[in-house]
């Protein structure tokens, strides 16, 4: 307890410092502002506008307000963060979506030195593909689609080329055989004179050869008399960019060719190996004939832009996606590189179904169709490589509609080797609805499915195509939603006229979000 005297002496003190406090601001009305000269120390006093200043301004007034310009980056960034985690949600949990290669990164610990493994999802797999079609207006780009019997007649191949088409330019329905044993439903096909065809699938082959010297369309065809070949649109559909075209690409094996377009002007072609000869049409076409004359072995015509994308359709009715390994490399990828081959899709494994009884059955089967991709991708190392898995099918015969046993097992295996080894993998089967899917697409009013509960109707090749395509976007809208760099942010707006308080700052981010992806639409910034 504090004594009476104590307490008065706390009190003057408080007394004497307040008298202080309130004396200092007074003296500072009668001491120059240059203050006092005492020696040598100069003595000065705050003014009483300080004062004032120090009590008027709050703490907030202090701190400067980001501008218009930053805003604008600030909220761009944001929506960027926001956008990105949508994609990798959509990456990880859809069922239409691709799945992306796991790549191995090693993590070294600077305390300890030990190197330990992390495996991530390589979301730039398709970074190098993209970048091509970007770069499409001044080189074209080709991607190449190798199926079985599912993309006969150009299904789902079409829908494909359509979309990215329509997207990054160029024409033409890509490559054709010179001999063609099924129907296309883009293009008309009318072949004068005669000739063999070669090829190691035993569909409406003539034979196989014991050289195993094929082109890109895996097959090569030997004409006895001088050739003619018309294409031009199917009667009925729509003339669109796939039936455009400026350039006709003739690929030729081991030949002695004399080669016109259109009975104009004649091209002498003697290659000891692949070969090819181009023509540059003065005008976009939609028809064109193509005239062959001398020995040796036609690869096929491809039909394209002189820049844009051109997309091949290559149905290898019966086979199994395993040959690729059995097929000489010089032919395929001598065509790659010229063609600039940037995607390789490989659609297999309905086939085989048939025959695969057991988890280990499906396992070395799978192993096979992993060391022809790696095949594929040592012939085009510059293409990516997208391998699609088997559709939902019924096992025949079996009394209860069920999808065969070893199908999931097989999309669930092939999935995990695919991407293990550095490929993307799009599982159809899950696209359309998994387990029993296939009974609902034949249901359906149009049919997307045939009776046979295997193949699909041109309307589900559609739909399947469109999917695909559709998820091959997405990858393409999210690299461009990662390459955005605020640095390189335009703000559409004068800041000098117009105050930050008076802007729709979400809007106009999102505008920038828009632009930088390629998505933009003029109607937002009316």
């Amino acid at each position: 307890m504090l004594d009476r005297q104590t307490k008065r002496n706390s009190w003057l003190v408080v007394a004497l410092l307040a008298a202080v406090l309130l004396l200092l601001p007074l003296l500072s009305f009668f001491i120059p502002v240059e203050g006092v000269r005492v020696a040598s120390v100069t003595i000065r006093f705050a003014r009483p506008d300080d004062y004032l200043t120090f009590f008027a301004d709050s703490p907030t007034d202090t701190v400067r307000q980001p501008s218009a310009e930053e805003l604008v980056s600030m909220r761009v960034m944001e929506m960027k963060a926001a956008r990105e985690s949508g994609f990798v949600d959509f990456f990880s949990n859809n069922a239409a979506r691709i799945r992306f290669p796991i790549a191995q990164k090693h993590l070294v610990d600077t305390l300890s030195g030990l190197d330990t493994i992390v495996y991530v999802t390589d979301y730039g797999y398709f970074d190098d593909f993209y970048m091509a079609l970007d770069s499409a207006v001044d080189r074209s780009v080709n991607v190449i689609h190798y199926g079985d019997s599912q993309i006969e007649e150009d299904r789902i191949t079409s829908s494909i080329r359509s979309s990215l088409q329509s997207r990054f330019g160029g024409g033409g329905v890509g490559l054709l055989p010179f001999k063609h044993t099924y129907y296309n439903m883009t293009v008309s096909e009318q072949l004068e004179g005669n000739a063999e065809r070669y090829s190691p699938i035993s569909y409406d082959r003539t034979d196989q050869r014991m050289s195993n010297v094929y082109g890109p369309m895996l097959q090569a065809v030997v004409p006895s008399t001088p050739l003619s070949l018309k294409v031009f649109p199917r009667r009925g559909v729509d003339i669109n960019s796939q039936h455009r075209f400026n350039s006709v690409v003739v690929v030729t094996g081991k030949a002695k060719f004399d080669i016109n377009v259109d009975n104009n002007e004649k091209r002498r072609v003697e290659q000891k190996d692949i070969a090819f000869t181009r023509f540059v049409l003065p005008d976009t076409a939609t028809t064109v004939t193509v005239n062959v004359s001398g020995s040796g072995d036609l690869y096929g015509v491809s039909l394209q832009s002189t820049t844009g994308v051109s997309v091949d359709n290559v149905p290898l009715r019966g086979c199994s996606g395993t040959l690729f390994t059995r097929i000489s490399d010089n032919e395929l990828s001598r065509y790659f590189e010229y063609q600039n081959t940037r995607l390789i899709i490989m659609e297999f494994g309905g086939n085989a179904m048939p025959a695969l009884s057991s988890r280990r059955a499906v396992t070395h089967y799978v192993k096979r169709l992993v060391e022809n991709a790696r095949r594929l991708s040592e012939m085009a190392p510059q293409a990516k490589i997208l391998f699609v898995g088997p559709s939902d099918m019924v096992e025949p015969g079996s009394g209860t509609m069920r999808t065969y046993p070893m199908l999931p097992v097989m999309d669930s295996i092939a999935c995990a080797q695919f991407t293990e080894a550095g490929f993307a993998y799009w599982s159809m089967f899950e696209a359309m609805g998994g387990a029993g899917s296939m009974q609902r697409w034949v249901a359906a009013s149009p049919k997307l499915a045939a009776a046979d509960y295997v193949h699909f109707t041109r309307q589900g090749a559609k739909q399947i195509g469109a999917m695909l395509s559709d998820a091959i976007m997405m990858g393409y809208d999210f690299y461009k939603l990662r390459g955005i760099d605020a640095a390189k942010l335009s703000v559409m707006f004068d800041t000098d006229t117009i105050s930050p308080d008076s802007l729709d700052i979400d809007s106009l981010a999102l505008k920038q979000i828009e632009q930088m992806t390629g998505t933009f639409n003029p109607a937002i910034s009316e």
